[in-house]
């Protein structure tokens, strides 16, 4: 496919199929066992941020195979989180990828998260009152320069110039947590000022949407990881499928 216009130009047909293409390529390094981190200095990542850019795509590529077999017009309302959550994981590799200090200022969000986490349930009325209190190591906190976008996803978006990813969060958001748009997905008017109510909310926008930024979101990571190995072979791979979506690969959703 000779690359033209823009993604939303592609059909869904191959946005599948590359989507599927996506996770073969993956799935091969998966079977390798191991990445090949590139030595030069101008690839180099630190090992947090190395272990995080691996393992976040590894749960990204996860989370498609569980929505995949519902795209590109059958993704159920109880999958919207992982849907979200992919948004989510996929932001957090691009900022990983993009700030040198990323990876300290989440070191930094983990440990605050699980003091706090601790301290509540060392005071519930659910642990036993004869049990010590459950305590953690000293941490020194990491210098870092991000971590006012480690604690906020939006702040994260902006600064990498992606408040689209982060306006699509927000669409997934209205239907996973509790409100008036969940309980309008299970409602049915049936006229007559009268109501009934779906025993499973019916399909609706988010799906197809779902279909066109899924595999963007995968081929980002994948190429995010690739860019630091050594692996000419999956790097042209990930060229043929950037082709098929009508995007360059080393340029969309980057601010370099």
């Amino acid at each position: 496919m000779i690359s033209r216009g823009q993604p939303a130009d592609v059909s869904n047909e191959d946005v599948l199929q590359a989507m599927d293409e996506l996770t073969s390529i993956w799935q091969s390094w998966v079977d390798a066992g191991t990445v090949i981190l590139n030595p030069r200095p101008e690839f180099l990542k630190s090992e947090p941020q190395a272990h995080m850019l691996v393992t976040l795509t590894t749960h990204l590529f996860e989370q498609a195979s569980v929505i995949r077999p519902y795209l590109p017009d059958d993704l159920p309302i109880t999958l919207m989180p992982v849907a979200r959550s992919a948004l989510e994981t996929t932001l957090w590799v691009i900022w990983v990828d993009r700030y040198d200090d990323a990876a300290a200022a989440a070191l930094n969000r983990s440990e605050h998260q699980r003091r706090n986490m601790l301290k509540t349930l060392n005071q519930s009325s659910l642990i036993p009152i004869d049990r010590e209190n459950i305590t953690l190591e000293t941490w020194t906190d990491l210098e870092t320069s991000s971590g006012h976008q480690a604690r906020s996803l939006e702040s994260m978006a902006n600064s990498l110039g992606l408040i689209d990813l982060y306006v699509f969060y927000r669409m997934y958001s209205s239907v996973v947590h509790p409100g008036i748009d969940l309980v309008d997905a299970y409602l049915d008017d049936i006229g007559d000022n009268k109501v009934a109510y779906h025993a499973h909310a019916e399909t609706d926008f988010r799906s197809g949407i779902t279909t066109r930024v899924l595999p963007l979101m995968m081929l980002k990571c994948a190429r995010i990881v690739n860019y630091m190995s050594r692996d000419r072979q999956r790097r042209s791979d990930l060229h043929r499928v950037a082709r098929k979506l009508n995007v360059s690969l080393d340029k969309f959703w980057s601010a370099r």
